[in-house]
């Protein structure tokens, strides 16, 4: 014979006896004496779920950025170090465009031509025994082209006003070109 009293909240079974209700119909070799740890009572299931379920409602603003929104953000915060900058252009060893400041068909014209400048001036170096090209100036007109060498074939292209201060500029580029190649490195 089972006893089961029932106090105010809690199901409480004689401690000689004790099997847990919905045991009763089981036949003896499946019928469990003592405490199961992993059986709970359906009150004890009911308290443990309301002890477990809570909302906090923080607000977060936290917000990762996207490799190209960070790719973007870089060239966007060169254009502004530099000044007057026409065009900014990343490209890969094929001569495609990864992210530009300007749209359409130049963007493409430019990484292409910048890949095959990049290409003709380290087969010039070459052939003169000097070391590779860090980067590759081109003046025509009022404007320069520059063009960097990010390493594995990445290319920083920069159009922009003669009169601005090369030095200044080649700096600024190497610096961000540093994280553009992060940023790439990351994604491949």
């Amino acid at each position: 014979m089972t006893i089961i009293r029932l106090a105010s909240s809690d199901l409480q079974r004689d401690a000689v006896s004790r099997f847990a209700a919905g045991q009763a119909d089981l036949s003896r070799p499946f019928i469990s004496l003592g405490k199961n740890p992993l059986s709970m009572m359906r009150q004890e299931q009911v308290a443990l779920k309301r002890m477990e379920s809570f909302t906090v409602d923080v607000p977060v603003h936290a917000r990762m950025r996207s490799s190209d929104e960070a790719l973007v953000h870089v060239l966007e915060s060169l254009a502004s170090e530099i000044g007057g900058v026409r065009a900014l252009v990343v490209g890969d060893r094929s001569g495609l465009p990864i992210v530009s400041t300007f749209r359409g068909p130049a963007s493409m014209t430019t990484t292409a031509m910048a890949t095959l400048a990049l290409s003709a001036a380290t087969k010039v170096t070459s052939s003169l025994n000097l070391p590779e090209p860090e980067d590759i100036l081109i003046e025509a007109g009022g404007w320069r082209v520059l063009v960097q060498l990010l390493g594995n074939g990445l290319t920083l292209t920069c159009v922009l006003p003669a009169d601005e201060n090369l030095g200044l500029v080649k700096l600024a580029m190497q610096a961000r070109g540093r994280e553009i190649r992060e940023i790439i490195d990351d994604i491949v």
